[in-house]
């Protein structure tokens, strides 16, 4: 067993730990754009620090991905959650 490997693992299961609870709190057009940053993000980091090869297919690749999540959150918002707001306040610690 790679450390590495098992080090991902835990990570990936964080990610879906807090998306799962996002999910529970807010629609998927919320949601879904600030997950699909990290494809643009992954692109550019794999890029410019890991100096890989980024062909043409996959950028187009990710602008259909950013085109798609930009029609979804065009959509309508079906979270009408009154006291959303005063638990994130309470949440953050922040004053009214």
């Amino acid at each position: 067993m790679n450390p590495w490997v098992a080090l991902g693992i835990i990570f990936l299961l964080g990610f879906f730990a807090c998306y799962a609870t996002a999910l529970s709190w807010a629609d998927l057009t919320y949601v879904l754009p600030a997950t699909s940053m990290g494809y643009v993000l992954l692109a550019f980091i794999a890029k410019y620090l890991l100096h890989e090869q980024v062909t043409a297919s996959r950028w187009i690749g990710i602008l259909l991905i950013s085109s798609g999540v930009g029609f979804v959150t065009r959509g309508p918002a079906l979270t009408h959650n009154p006291n959303f707001q005063a638990e994130l306040t309470v949440a953050t610690g922040e004053r009214q």
